[in-house]
């Protein structure tokens, strides 16, 4: 006697799963941007304003650095507003650090900060 042959996943099934992995790939995609703009906004804060919380007066820097950041090609990253609300975030959430600490490898940091600058 042979065995019975499998029967094929039902669409419900199908449809579910799919709905399912994208839940995840958005989530993953979300954390990834949240994680991107609180280091974008670190960056800003403590290395371009020097852990002031506002930069020099008449300097633009969101302006400078969006331009800067565009000719890179770094997408979503060009406009100062988005650089501003990084710098926001940053300064909202500090909590993320320890996150971050616990959750990446230790040299995912300066890889990052390399990538922002342009020196990877």
């Amino acid at each position: 006697m042979s065995a019975p042959e499998p029967s094929p996943p039902s669409s419900s099934l199908i449809l579910y799963q799919t709905e399912e992995d994208g839940q995840g790939r958005a989530a993953a995609v979300n954390q990834a941007l949240v994680i991107r703009n609180w280091m974008v906004g670190g960056w800003i804060v403590e290395f371009e304003q020097t852990g002031k919380e506002r930069a020099k007066y008449g300097t633009r820097l969101l302006e400078s650095l969006a331009r800067n950041l565009a000719e890179r090609n770094m997408k979503g990253l060009g406009e100062p507003r988005v650089l501003r609300d990084c710098r926001v975030h940053y300064q909202t959430y500090p909590q993320i650090r320890g996150t971050l600490t616990r959750e990446l490898p230790p040299w995912i940091h300066t890889a990052c900060v390399l990538t922002m600058i342009g020196g990877l």
